[in-house]
């Protein structure tokens, strides 16, 4: 369980903070709270709705100052985890200043029962686990997170001598089981929304939500007792003090877990995770019976891009790892990686000194961000990338984030995979020292045409000329947003135009810097036809007729009632550009 570089910098900085007094965590846990309410309007406004919905309060005087306190708690939440994670057991112990019905747990320890502690969302449930593992043996489910540094840092905070995380999925649950089994005590949020299959809908506040049977089944199986479980947050940073309340197993099902978990809610509402989504929608997770559920199923071409977008997004890190295709390269303090076809001697002598890479290349560009140099390596013919140094705040982000070579990279190599022209992408290399990022260089194959914004300036009072070449830069901008990838940094002279048969281009993108991988919204799809279209009026007057062509061929034939909305948002976006 080792977390990758750079984040070992924020573990240790997390490692500092867990020694911070509990108090001045919850102080600046204030700021946390507002600033993550203020600049997350999603955020905002679920908590809004949560709250609102539950019926809690009684008046909009009371809801507002429910809500002012539940925006602090989550702040000091976020806080204090480092205190929570990363003190020593009698540390973390010595935060619980108070324990409620802790003789109810011996009680169930004394019959020979295993105990399955249940935990909402609901004030700092990890300090439970803690001092519930400082006296026995506990196995607590968890759910992995996608990025590998953050799912490392969570496990090292909550795994110790006597604490074993168990995932959420078929391995983890066999792992509660035979927890059980042995006679030892588990614990999980019963709250969290449950995957396909395992779940049933019962109310929660009066509003059908998604609720995870497993509570249920494990304790049929095993004869364990429930116990609700809940660390209160004490005003001022005094603490924590822990409440274990036994629940009924007799005739106990996802209705009555709900009940408890909103009678815990309804007597200390601000310490509840109001932006919690609770009631995940999604076709999987609908009511049987229900119109929503008898929707007719989707077109197989639906199902064919959906299982296409998998395969992608599956594929896209595999030019940061050694296969048939990439090789990686070690020279000295310079790392990288490099495409194996085109990999020769020559290449491989002008990497052995990667800093004299632009030394005999033929200067093409050279800003304060980027210089950019043409170079013939044996037959090929290259262009070298080089990212220059811009002041120790970027230094310092660098820590925390892939370089911009490293980046442009994995995109140069994501569009090539989703079959979009490109330069082709051949190696990139970076140097660190002691993990600042001193330089990086991106290396690709020349492309033959010229920059889309000089054919522009040359060609485009030719109207027949000019209304063809809009029509096929529509058309290649929506087959690169259909493969689910959106151009930051979208103008005329990042693509490069190859003119082939009469009125025919191909366009090859040759600049990989803020491209986003990821399905493209509505709103991105009308600014980057905006920025395309504001670009390409620098070099060639741009009427309306001509920004209704750019829409009209980005929609396709029909599209009728699209096409009105689409305009006037590019209209929009291109006077803002």
């Amino acid at each position: 369980m080792v977390i990758e570089s750079p984040w070992f910098v924020l573990l240790a900085l997390i490692r500092v903070l867990s020694r911070v007094p509990l108090r001045w965590m919850h102080r600046v846990g204030i700021v946390v709270g507002w600033c993550v309410y203020g600049f997350s309007a999603s955020y905002a406004k679920r908590m809004k709705t949560n709250l609102t919905a539950s019926g809690v309060c009684r008046d909009s005087a009371s809801s507002r100052r429910l809500l002012r306190a539940a925006i602090v708690a989550n702040g000091q939440a976020l806080l204090e985890l480092a205190a929570v994670w990363f003190r020593d057991d009698e540390a973390a112990a010595r935060l619980v200043v108070e324990c409620r019905g802790w003789d109810n747990i011996e009680a169930a320890r004394r019959r020979g029962q295993s105990i399955i502690f249940l935990s909402p969302h609901m004030g700092c449930f990890e300090i439970a686990a803690r001092y519930v593992g400082t006296h026995f043996p506990l196995t607590v489910m968890y759910r992995p997170q996608r990025a590998k540094w953050l799912n490392s840092l969570m496990e090292r905070g909550r795994t110790n001598k006597q604490i074993e995380l168990a995932p959420t999925n078929f391995k983890g649950v066999r792992m509660l089981a035979k927890a059980l089994r042995r006679g030892e005590s588990v614990g999980l949020l019963p709250d969290h929304a449950p995957g396909i299959g395992e779940g049933v809908w019962a109310n929660f506040f009066d509003k059908p939500a998604f609720t995870m049977t497993l509570p249920r089944k494990l304790q049929r199986a095993s004869g364990a007792a429930f116990m609700m479980t809940f660390g209160e947050r004490l005003p001022g940073g005094k603490g924590f003090r822990l409440h274990f309340e036994p629940l009924s197993t007799r005739e106990f099902n996802e209705e009555k877990l709900n009940l408890a978990i909103e009678s815990l809610v309804r007597r200390y509402p601000k310490q509840y995770y109001w932006n919690y989504n609770r009631y995940k929608k999604g076709s999987s997770r609908r009511q049987r019976g229900t119109y929503e559920s008898r929707r007719p199923a989707k077109p197989r071409r639906d199902c064919e891009r959906r299982r296409r977008f998998h395969v992608w997004q599956s594929r896209q890190k595999r030019c940061l790892s050694e296969n048939r295709e990439f090789s990686a390269i070690r020279t000295g303090t310079w790392n990288g990686f490099v495409r194996l076809s085109e990999w020769n001697d020559e290449l491989k002598t002008a990497f052995a000194a990667p800093g004299r890479l632009l030394a005999r290349a033929d200067i093409v560009k050279d800003s304060q961000t980027t210089t950019v140099g043409r170079a013939v390596f044996g037959a090929r013919e290259l262009f070298v990338k080089r990212y220059n140094y811009r002041g120790a705040a970027y230094a310092v982000k660098d820590l925390f984030r892939s370089s911009r070579a490293k980046r442009g990279w994995k995109a140069a190599n994501n569009c090539y995979m989703r079959g979009i022209d490109v330069a082709l992408p051949v190696a990139y290399l970076e140097r660190r020292r002691w993990r600042v990022l001193r330089e990086s260089y991106v290396v690709t194959a020349a492309v033959s045409g010229v920059e889309l914004s000089r054919l522009l300036a040359r060609r485009g009072g030719n109207l027949r000329f000019k209304r063809e070449l809009i029509a096929q830069l529509a058309r290649r901008l929506r087959f690169i947003h259909d493969r689910g990838l959106a151009p930051r940094d979208l103008k005329a002279a990042n693509f490069i135009a190859e003119e082939g048969d009469p009125g025919r281009c191909k366009f090859s993108i040759v600049d990989f810097d803020g491209i986003v991988s990821k399905p493209v919204s509505s709103r991105v799809r009308a600014k980057n036809l905006a920025r395309l279209v504001r670009g390409a009026a620098v070099n060639v007057p741009i009427t309306s007729t001509d920004r209704l062509r750019f829409v009209k061929n980005y929609l396709g034939p029909g599209q009728f009632s699209l096409r009105r909305k689409m305009y006037r948002a590019v209209t929009k976006f291109a006077a803002k550009v």
